[in-house]
This record gives C-alpha cells, sequence and structure tokens, in this order.
C-alpha cells in the first residue's frame, strides 16, 4: 500500500518539476536561430516526459485491476488495527533508507539532453530545404518530361531549380503520366517534408495538423473531387492510359488482353478496397500542397533567395559567405555560455555605459550579445577612406571594396584594379609604398626591344639587338645572309 501511494505521489511530483523546468527553458531569451532551435527540441523532450508521466497516472486513477481501491481501503482501517498498519508504514520506510541511504531527499530539476538534430550544407541549419535529389528525380519521370520537355539540341529541362521550388507543389491533372515512379517520388518528397518539418519546427503539433488535412481530403474524395475514372483514357497519340495498372498501352489488343487478364483484376479489387484508384497519389498531393503553403512557406521562400544569391556570386565570394555564417553560429552558441549568467538588470547597465551604442530600427538598443558577436565594441581606423572609424570588424573588412576606400586609393593616382592588392591597408604611407613596389615589379615585365630581340650572324651566334648593332658597326661581326627577326 505505501508503495502505491509513494508511486502516485512521485509521478505528481515528477510532473511538477517537469513542468517547472520547461518554464525556466522557455523564459530564457534564444540568441540566434540555432539556440532557438535547440530551445525547442528541448522543451519537445520534456513535454514528451510530462505526457509519459500523466498517461501513468492517468491508468492508475482509472484503477483497471483495483489496486488503487484496495490501498484506500488500507487507509479506512480504525481500531487497534491503525496502529499496526501505522507500525508496519513506519518500518517499511526505515527498511527504504537504510538500503537507499544515499537517496536524495529532494529531487533535482530534470536537465535535458543536448538534442542531435543534423542538417545537410544545403538545409543551413534548417533554414532551407534541400530537393536537389527529388528535382533530378522529377525531370526524369514521365511526369516532368510532359510538362517541362527538354531542349531538343541542349538536352536541359526549361525547369530551373528555382522553378521548381515555387511549383512542385502544384500538381497536374495529367493522369497518363502518374505512373508507379512518380508514386514512389510522391512517397518520399512527403517523407523528406514531414521530417524537415519535425527537426525545424518540433513543438508544431505536426501530426494533428496532418489528421485535419486527411480529414478534409476524405470528405472531398466521398463528394467526388480528385477521383481518378476506372475507364482507360485515350491519348492524343492513339495510345491507352490504364488507371488501374498505371501504364501506357501503345498496342490496343494487347491493351483489350490485359484488361481480362488476372493482374488487372487484382489491382481492380485492391483499388476499390483503398477507396477508388489513384487514392493514394490524390492524398499525397494534398497533404504535400497544404503542407508547402502553410508550415513550408518561409522555407521555401529562404531556400529560392540563398539559391539565387548563390548564382549571383563567385565560387570564393560564397565560400566567403558560409565562413562568415558559420563564424556567426559559432559566435552565437559561444555568447550564449558565456553570458548565461548575466542577467536583464546587469545587461540594462552595461549597455547604458557605453558611448553611442548601436540601436535597431525601432530606435531601441540591440541585445548586448549581438554587439558582443558583431565585435561592435572594437573601432578600426581606416586612414585611406579619409579617417574613417569602423565599429566592428565584419564593417571594417566590407569597408575595401567600398566607395570611400577606392576614392582614397584613386587619389593616390592607384587605378581601381589594383585594389584588391590592397586589401587590409589602411594607412597612407603603407599604400604608396606598396603601389610603388608594384609598378617597379610591373616595370621588369614590360617590352625593351633592345634587351629582348634577338638577332644572329652568319656563323649562328646569337646577340641581343643592342650587342648586335654595336659589333656590327666595329666590324666584329659579319652578318647573316638572310634578315632575321625576334625569336
Amino acid at each position: 500500500m505505501a508503495d502505491f501511494l509513494e508511486r502516485v505521489r512521485s509521478l505528481h511530483e515528477d510532473v511538477e518539476r517537469v513542468e517547472q523546468a520547461l518554464v525556466e527553458l522557455l523564459m530564457e531569451e534564444p540568441r540566434g536561430h540555432r539556440q532557438r532551435l535547440r530551445q525547442q527540441h528541448q522543451a519537445r523532450e520534456l513535454l514528451e516526459l510530462m505526457a509519459k508521466r500523466q498517461s501513468q497516472l492517468a491508468d492508475i486513477y482509472e484503477d483497471k485491476d483495483g489496486s488503487r481501491k484496495d490501498a484506500l481501503q488500507s487507509l479506512a482501517i480504525e481500531g487497534p488495527e491503525l496502529y499496526a498498519s501505522f507500525a508496519n508504514q513506519v518500518r517499511e520506510i526505515k527498511n527504504y533508507h537504510r538500503q537507499h541511504p544515499r537517496a536524495p531527499l529532494v529531487q533535482e530539476s530534470f536537465a535535458v539532453s543536448e538534442p542531435k538534430v543534423e542538417f545537410t550544407g544545403e538545409e543551413n541549419n534548417g533554414r532551407c530545404v534541400d530537393l536537389h535529389a527529388f528535382y533530378s528525380r522529377y525531370l526524369n519521370l514521365a511526369y516532368g518530361k510532359k510538362y517541362f520537355p527538354r531542349d531538343a539540341t541542349t538536352g536541359e529541362s526549361s525547369l530551373s531549380y528555382v522553378k521548381f521550388l515555387e511549383s512542385f507543389f502544384k500538381f497536374g491533372d495529367d493522369l497518363s503520366v502518374k505512373d508507379a515512379q512518380y508514386l514512389k517520388y510522391l512517397e518520399d518528397l512527403w517523407e523528406y517534408l514531414r521530417h524537415f518539418v519535425e527537426r525545424t519546427q518540433p513543438l508544431h503539433p505536426i501530426n494533428s495538423e496532418i489528421d485535419g488535412h486527411l480529414r478534409t481530403f476524405d470528405s472531398l474524395w466521398e463528394s467526388g473531387d480528385f477521383q481518378w475514372d476506372h475507364q482507360p483514357i485515350s491519348l492524343p497519340d492513339g495510345h491507352e492510359f490504364c488507371p488501374i495498372l498505371r501504364k501506357v498501352f501503345t498496342n490496343k489488343n494487347v491493351f483489350a488482353a490485359r484488361l481480362k487478364g488476372k493482374r488487372y483484376i487484382r489491382a481492380l479489387k485492391q483499388a476499390e478496397a483503398q477507396g477508388g484508384a489513384g487514392k493514394k497519389e490524390a492524398r499525397l498531393e494534398y497533404v504535400i500542397n497544404k503542407l508547402c503553403e502553410s508550415l513550408l512557406a518561409n522555407s521555401l521562400l529562404a531556400t529560392k533567395r540563398q539559391v539565387q544569391k548563390k548564382q549571383s556570386l563567385s565560387y570564393e565570394e560564397w565560400q566567403k559567405e558560409l565562413e562568415e555564417q558559420a563564424m556567426l553560429d559559432a559566435g552565437e552558441d559561444a555568447l550564449a555560455d558565456e553570458d548565461e549568467d548575466m542577467d536583464s538588470e546587469d545587461e540594462a547597465e552595461l549597455v547604458r555605459g557605453i558611448k553611442d551604442y548601436p540601436v535597431d530600427w525601432e530606435g531601441k538598443p540591440i541585445p548586448y550579445w549581438l554587439y558582443k558577436l558583431h565585435g561592435l565594441g572594437v573601432s578600426y581606423y581606416c586612414e585611406i577612406s579619409g579617417g574613417v572609424y569602423y565599429k566592428g570588424y565584419r564593417a571594417f573588412q566590407r569597408h575595401f571594396d567600398e566607395p570611400p576606400y577606392l576614392e582614397g586609393l584613386r587619389r593616390l593616382g592607384i587605378p581601381s584594379r589594383y585594389h584588391k592588392y590592397f586589401f587590409g591597408i589602411t594607412r597612407i604611407a603603407d599604400a604608396t609604398k606598396l603601389w610603388s613596389k608594384l609598378k617597379k615589379d610591373e616595370s621588369k615585365t614590360e617590352w625593351i626591344p633592345e634587351e629582348m630581340v634577338e638577332e644572329e650572324d652568319d656563323e649562328g651566334n646569337v646577340y641581343n639587338h643592342k650587342l648586335y648593332q654595336d659589333l656590327k658597326r666595329q666590324g666584329l661581326i659579319t652578318p647573316a645572309s638572310s634578315s632575321s627577326g625576334a625569336n
């Protein structure tokens, strides 16, 4: 009896402790995308643990085996037996603590584990989707070839990856190209998109939302929408398409024979058992469309912008962008660990003590962790740009490609095409010294006819042009019978 009551009490305590840990976790303001994602996965872990404990309590209060009723009846003992029951309970408690001398009297708060969520490089830590594999499969499907045929000369499809991101969840009505490979494509695409939402939006009730979409689809299917006709479809080229077998037949006699075969009859019975031919494809198309128009809308837009930006940059520029993003993500993690003990009052007091503290577009001071992340507390001086101070290393790096710096080089007589050699040079004296060296090195490669043109005498001896003319005037050599030119 005591064990039963202790178990109930322990489960209630666990629920309260998990709830407290969840409140403390969500009270922390996430610092950037990765920290927000980490916080949501940890919150989901706590919610699942709370649901598990509550399910155990629900089973206890349902009392299918009658143990709860027996435990409550044991508390209603009166008379001499009451003291004996009390003594037994005290004995059980002492025995428990004798066997477990190190058992804590007060349980510590639940510790959440570090979430293990993996993303590909194209997914950019969950900011974008990676549909390159599905794009390649789509182009090779009969469905993709129907709506986006390849060029006859180049063999390239008219569908670019950017256009695919805009239209892959908008499906056509041509049933003749929705074959078994198309169904497999839909199943794999749906599995990826659902898994992506679970990784990037762990707190969203994805299962309940999908169930709602499926119920809506079933009602539309029963009303006659989305349904495929079981009858064969005659194609414009004279071929026949069978919705049951999902196959195009070029020979009508073969097609007529297949309609009487065992495979067709078995497939027809299976389709009727599932609610009609093509219901599986229509169901997947419907939920994919709804998912992309709601939960994945922002991710698809971010993916489109990332692809367009990548196409507009060179390989070196794109690698630089990736390195900067990696530095930002690493900086967010480091600053989150460093500032976890700083409360809001300390941060506000620290911000007030910084002169010319930057503000956001609303005129409010930016978060202190962002101020430290970008290194805005460090100023960099550039004499060439006109004696300007740049706050933060990123702004300092960018200014070497901006007009003030290029104009400063022009005033020093340095053409703009040479500005790549002056990256990191901020003093006029250093820039002048480097420009003199560049001009000197360049002069060594200039065309000097007296030194670079070679001529030979009648014996085949080779001289440069200047020495050849001197020896010729002195009559020390005899010119070759035929004029020689530069080698």
